[in-house]
């Protein structure tokens, strides 16, 4: 586990500029997702925009806004993954099955929705607490994946996103399941 940091782009046209309409993957856009994807990712696509509108200066996220940094998305930098109705955002050079750490908060500005945490991430923290019980309820798992991220409860949004990084953790053969327990598999 390691800390969760921000990556702050330099300022960029605003979307209200004559020139913002210009972008492309390869412009100053373009630079500014794939430099807080190298350093954030995986990233969540709604995220990922509101990284980059601190950049603009943009108040609030928009759909338009969130469709702009997805048209801009550096491929040679960057891979989008879908999972369900929820989108993130890759370094090109990690594979997800080779992500080795799960990333807590560092303070109340590095804090993330269960929504804009990817299942791969999820998965590591369930597995790091699964390496220090070897076996829970899937209650307590869930209880516990959440507090690695900081939540102090498990309601609906937050119950989702962790049910997913769980199912990936069995799906991909490091814990198995029996009637209501999770079971780390030994490698």
């Amino acid at each position: 586990a390691v800390p969760y940091s921000v990556f702050a782009c330099p300022p960029l046209q605003s979307p209200g500029d004559p020139g913002y309409a210009a972008y492309t993957g390869n412009g100053d856009l373009g630079r500014c997702i794939a430099d807080v994807v190298v350093h954030e990712g995986p990233i969540a696509l709604e995220l990922l925009a509101r990284r980059v509108s601190v950049a603009w200066g943009a108040q609030r996220i928009s759909a338009r806004l969130v469709d702009r940094v997805r048209m801009a998305v550096p491929a040679n930098s960057v891979t989008l993954r879908r999972y369900g109705a929820r989108t993130f955002a890759w370094p090109k050079a990690l594979d997800p099955s080779e992500l080795k750490v799960f990333r807590y908060p560092a303070g109340p500005d590095t804090e993330r929705g269960a929504e804009e945490i990817c299942p791969e991430e999820v998965a590591l923290a369930s597995r790091y607490v699964l390496a220090a019980h070897f076996s829970l309820e899937r209650e307590d798992l869930l209880r516990e994946t959440a507090r690695q991220f900081g939540f102090l409860r498990v309601g609906v949004n937050v119950r989702a996103s962790l049910e997913e990084g769980i199912d990936h953790l069995v799906r991909t053969d490091r814990a198995t399941t029996a009637e209501t327990m999770v079971t780390l598999r030994r490698e």
